[in-house]
């Protein structure tokens, strides 16, 4: 059964609200928390490009992440090889 969206809130909602322990309610608020952090951090503006446009934190580490594939998977160019085909130019 495919719940609508508000019908999952409510339903979030409702288990929430009858919880008693607070043990339990922290950790929740907790991983609220990290995921609100996460969410917001997404959109997080870490820099400027020399052209001055923002760089967003999300796509460095996209890039970082597309860096390290390409690493493992032996997808890049050694200084010396791009020193002999510059020479061959």
């Amino acid at each position: 059964m495919i719940m609508s969206i508000n019908d999952l809130r409510i339903e979030i909602i409702s288990w929430v609200t009858s919880q008693s322990d607070e043990k339990l309610l922290t950790r929740i608020k907790e991983t609220i928390d990290d995921i609100d952090f996460e969410e917001k951090s997404k959109s997080l503006v870490i820099g400027k490009r020399p052209n001055n446009t923002p760089v967003i934190k999300s796509e460095f580490l996209k890039c970082i992440q597309q860096a390290e594939h390409q690493i493992q998977n032996n997808e890049f160019l050694t200084l010396e090889n791009f020193e002999s085909e510059v020479e061959s130019w």
